[in-house]
């Protein structure tokens, strides 16, 4: 620390003149004195430090309780230069800091602007406000870098947002489209909400909002990015479409990417209005797009126009005649009415004929023995040369053939020529983390980089890469390729060890027995161990306190058992036994934790399901997990029902690319996979069943390569576990429509007898067909059908079949019911009436997504403001029991309730309220505005999780959560469903929630006496469904009023023949006749 030693005179100077006890507001207003105390004054600021740290490494100032702002002020006003400046102002007093600079002129602004924005400047980020303000304010030249328009746009965002601390929108003003078209012309592209917020304020003409946008969507490097734009110029913008026709070149560009939200915003408004020369370049393309409401919106928009020439009528023809044949009904009748309004003869659809073929099932292969080959320098290169070609990387804890081949060749090939051995396993420094490498490059330090996992893979690969050449074989060197080996070759390799008196190790023959096939075991097998005397080597050397064939005796009578596999909070999960007590006092190699000690096939090759839980689809899959899955393609027995269910799974396609269709393929025609093993409950080892679109291609691909027989009775569980979710699972219709394409082929398969009569079946496939209503997957569903045999399944011939097959609920015993409804209200809140009084709007009702807003009017100061989401963040709700706001005036600020006040009050700051720190008020308008927020477009997730947060910590008694159901539930943006449908998994949150479900059936029912049927109702029916158990179960013990449920009744009494009728009709059922019961 340097300091000044005229510093002490500028500080007395600064106190004569009255700097130290003055406000810093007061700092570009203070007198500097004398030109004689001006010049001693800056002479003792002009350089020099005020703070360090002394040779404790305690930080140290020298100001003696000079505030430093103050005296930095003091020093630029002065004279100080630019750099100078900038460590003095380190402080964030934006506005001082600009009042202070302006009052030296233009030209040291510049440089101060200049220096904080230099490439390797180190100054407070702060600053770079300052500076901003400083270019705004004083027209000053300004850096032409990326950081200052990338400040620029920052900030000006943040003023548009009405942050408390943003500069002043009037300084934007001036300048602002000036420097929107400087961002684009350097590279920097403007944001949606400085775009949109220009244009609304009017500050910016139609013309460059569209062009500005167009710039942003060319230069975003993801979709998301282009989305934002997109949707912006579609929904905030909305220019009139004659302004997109000069960029009409661009925007064809752009729809090519067949991206929906591009489609929309460029291609539906030009469509109207372009020429018919240029109508082919953008439509083309846009009646390709891939979601179904962006295809309506360009075949609507094409209705709209005249006639089309002859060229451009053949042009896209084509394509509508192949929308005319879509499997989506509206899709289908939309393009059929354009081409009949173009006067095109419509094509017949041919028949649908099948694509593949019902193939028998190939016998079991003969497991072939696992053969090292002969031990060369030729083989042992070949060996690590394929490993290193399919990147078998850092602390991969696979096994393979290929893996063992290196071990055992290198291990023979040491044992005759050290040197040969080295010299190949020098070229594999990146397998298996180079630790064949670091044993040819320094052998007696080779274990050093093998890390200490608990696995029995990583263990002996740590103990036996030292040995290399110093034992006579590997004990767990495989005797079939599925890796098994046979009771004959454990003995046998033994009797190797003992005729050389080497020690067995520890790692290696626990490998060894974990692969022991037991059925191989005979009674010579005992004796012939009992006539060896083989030590057991530990890992620090010594010797175990019973020989390695003692322990391999005594493990033939007390094996390792298979893990029992259990759902534990939505996962399976392996329940593991204790290490059998023939390996009591060994390391416990297996089932500790972590990857590196699960049963894998590798190592367990006879166990089952538990055996493969490392195969498990994932969007990234990587080169490690896809030699896992080619190894169990070379399994000695069929592949259980939890490998088989998630190989079919593996062929999801991945963003890296991973192919196991190969492995899968492999599997089929070796006999390893039998049709109808396939369990669901283990797809991807979770409860919850996801991606199914993308199964539904993969499963299709497989029936393709020959499986049909495997993948039909699995596409049918899928839609069966669909049906038992309270509302179809997303892609259930995909797995639909697969059926329809290779229903064909079941069909003939049964004709000719390659397929058994029942594979026409299909309840769950056949119950979809049979419901009520139009959706794609009931449609698809019934196509799929009718492409089939009749059959005498009872599903098949009710006509007409309800909606639901609804089954009588189960009363919970005292002990079921106890663990699933919460009955303790001792720790309850109870709301304080506030008086505010609510309604919800949506912010853009154009936008998608849209942002749910909810306004509160506030009686005591009559004052509206408004809670809407840019972020799905709920802390200050759930946690701080207050609500972020903005006024009409636009700055953000705290409702929360005062108790001094008794009343409502508005906060500039969050203060420090949080439940730990004893909150006893809790407003009533939190809940309903939590309530709104779980229909939020965007934060609908974030917002149920908030609510089941907050109603979990409040406990409100019923007829509080019933109040606010009835606040929120008249406006159409409120849907309950979207609360309900989080609760059916939710059965805590349902105990404390339930009103929701009872009030709004109410509503319903009120609704239906006026005529209409709320577009929620059929899902809020099957969320009741789906938990009727547990809500009748409270119902019979008093916890629900009987009275609550008389809504069923006059819903299922409607005259209007519907689902919800129906359902509304046998639920009523349902809860009286549990209700006689209980």
């Amino acid at each position: 620390m340097k300091v000044n030693p005229d510093l002490e005179q500028a500080i007395t100077i600064f106190k004569e003149l009255g700097w130290h006890e003055a406000p810093l507001s007061s700092a570009p207003t203070l007198p500097l004195g004398t030109p004689e105390q001006q010049k001693i004054a800056l002479k003792g600021l002009r350089t020099g430090d005020w703070s360090g740290f002394n040779s404790k490494g305690k930080k140290k100032s020298v100001l003696a309780g000079i505030d430093w702002d103050m005296l930095g002020f003091f020093a630029v006003r002065l004279g100080v230069d630019a750099k100078r400046a900038a460590r003095l102002l380190d402080r964030d007093n934006r506005e001082i800091n600009v009042a202070v600079i302006q009052q030296r002129g233009a030209e040291f602004a510049t440089e101060f602007v200049q220096y904080v924005f230099a490439p390797r400047s180190q100054v407070n980020p702060l600053l770079k406000d300052t500076a901003l303000e400083l270019v705004l304010r004083m027209g000053l030249d300004h850096p032409t870098t990326a950081d200052f328009y990338d400040t620029w746009l920052s900030k000006v965002c943040s003023s548009f947002a009405g942050s408390r601390t943003s500069i002043p929108l009037s300084v934007f003003r001036p300048t602002f489209s000036t420097f929107l078209e400087q961002c684009a012309e350097h590279g920097t592209y403007p944001v949606t909400d400085a775009i949109v917020d220009g244009y609304t304020r009017g500050w910016v003409s139609e013309e460059m909002a569209v062009k500005l946008t167009l710039d942003g969507i060319e230069s975003a490097e993801s979709i998301t990015n282009r989305k934002g734009h997109a949707v912006a110029l579609a929904t905030e913008i909305t220019p009139d479409p004659k302004v997109l026709l000069p960029h009409l070149a661009r925007i064809g560009t752009l729809v090519v990417t067949l991206e929906p939200p591009l489609v929309e915003a460029l291609a539906v408004p030009l469509i109207p209005i372009v020429a018919d020369s240029d109508l082919t370049d953008i439509a083309l393309a846009a009646l390709y797009v891939t979601t179904k409401k962006a295809l309506l919106a360009v075949l609507k928009a094409l209705l709209t126009r005249e006639n089309p020439d002859s060229s451009t009528k053949e042009a896209l023809s084509p394509r509508l005649e192949e929308l005319s044949a879509s499997p989506d009904a509206t899709t289908a009748k939309h393009a059929t009415a354009l081409l009949r309004q173009w006067g095109t003869q419509l094509t017949e659809t041919p028949t649908t004929e099948p694509t593949c073929r019902w193939e028998a099932t190939p016998k079991l292969w003969e497991l072939p023995r696992f053969s090292r080959g002969v031990a060369s320098v030729e083989k042992l290169a070949e060996v690590a040369q394929i490993l290193a070609q399919r990147g078998h990387g850092e602390f991969s804890h696979v096994l393979d053939i290929h893996i063992e081949r290196l071990l055992a060749l290198a291990n023979e090939l040491a044992r005759t020529d050290q040197d040969a051995t080295r010299l190949i396993l020098k070229t594999t420094p990146t397998l298996l983390d180079g630790v064949f490498a670091q044993w040819a490059k320094a052998p007696e330090n080779s274990a050093s980089k093998t890390p200490r996992f608990a696995g029995v893979a990583r263990a002996r690969l740590r103990r036996l890469i030292p040995k290399l050449g110093h034992v006579p074989c590997l004990l767990s060197e495989p005797s079939y390729v599925d890796m098994s080996i046979t009771a004959d070759d454990l003995v046998t390799r033994l009797a190797q060890y003992d005729a050389a008196g080497v020690a067995a190790l520890e790692s290696d023959l626990q490998l060894a027995l974990a692969r022991l096939n037991l059925h191989t075991i005979t009674d010579d097998t005992v004796q012939q161990l009992a006539a060896l005397n083989v030590p057991l080597e530990l890992e620090n050397g010594t010797h175990f306190d019973r020989t390695a064939t003692q322990v391999a005796a005594d493990y033939l009578t007390d094996p390792f058992t298979e893990p029992a596999a259990n759902f534990n909070r939505g996962f399976v999960q392996l329940k593991f036994d204790k290490n059998p007590a023939s390996l009591e006092g060994l390391p416990i190699r297996f089932f500790s934790s972590g990857a590196y000690a699960l049963p894998h096939h590798w190592v367990f090759p006879h166990f089952g399901n538990a055996a493969f839980t490392d195969m498990k689809w994932g969007s990234f899959i990587d080169a490690d997990t896809v030699v896992g899955i080619n190894q169990a393609a070379r399994h000695g027995k069929p592949l259980p029902p939890a490998a088989v269910i998630n190989l079919l799974a593996m062929q999801r396609l991945t963003k890296n690319g991973a192919d196991c269709s190969q492995a899968l393929l492999k599997a089929w025609q070796r006999g390893l996979i039998t049709p109808g093993v396939a369990d669901i409950s283990f797809l991807d080892w979770q409860e919850k069943i996801s991606n199914l679109k993308a199964l539904a291609l993969a499963l299709d691909d497989a029936a393709h390569l020959g499986l049909l027989s495997v993948v039909w009775p699995v596409l049918d569980d899928l839609i069966g576990a669909s049906l038992k979710a309270s509302s179809l699972i997303a892609g259930t219709a995909d797995v639909a429509a697969v059926m329809e394409k290779l229903a064909p082929a079941v069909a003939d398969a049964i004709k000719e007898g390659r397929a058994p009569h029942d594979a026409a079946a299909v309840q769950h496939l056949r119950t979809l067909a049979a419901r009520r209503g139009k959706n794609n997957a009931v449609t698809t569903a019934k196509k799929a059908v009718a492409a089939l045999p009749a059959t005498s399944s009872p599903v098949a011939s009710a006509q007409p079949a309800p909606t639901v097959e609804y089954a009588e609920a189960t009363l919970l015993n005292d002990a079921e019911f106890r663990k699933q409804w919460i009955t303790d209200r001792s720790t309850a809140h109870t709301p304080i009436v506030d008086g505010a009084q609510l309604s919800l709007r949506w912010e853009n009702p154009l936008a998608k997504p849209r942002c749910m807003r909810v306004d509160m009017y506030l009686p005591h100061l009559d004052q509206t403001v408004s809670a809407y989401r840019k972020t799905g963040w709920f802390y200050d709700i759930v946690t701080e029991q207050q609500c972020e706001v903005f006024t009409e005036e636009g700055p953000k600020k705290c409702l929360r309730w005062d108790e001094s006040a008794g009343q409502l009050v508005l906060n500039e700051d969050r203060g420090q309220m949080t439940r730990e720190t004893g909150v006893t008020a809790v407003p009533q308008f939190l809940l309903p505005v939590l309530m709104a927020f779980t229909c939020d477009e965007k934060y609908s997730t974030n917002g149920c999780k908030a609510l089941k947060d907050f109603i979990g910590w409040a406990r409100y008694s019923p007829e509080y959560v019933a109040d606010a159901v009835r606040t929120v539930l008249p406006f159409e943006q409120f849907n309950p469903a979207k609360a309900a449908q989080f609760m059916a998994k939710q059965p805590q949150v349902l105990s404390l929630l339930w009103p929701m479900l009872t009030e709004s059936l109410r509503h319903a029912a009120a609704q239906v006496a006026e005529g209409s049927v709320p577009r929620w109702l059929n899902k809020v029916l099957e969320v009741v469904y789906f938990q009727s158990d547990l809500l009748a179960s409270a119902t019979v013990r008093g916890h629900i009023p009987t009275t609550e449920w008389a809504a069923l009744h006059e819903l299922g009494g409607m005259k209007k023949k519907c689902a919800a009728r129906d359902k509304a009709m046998r639920l009523a059922e349902i809860f009286d006749a549990a209700l006689a019961r209980g």
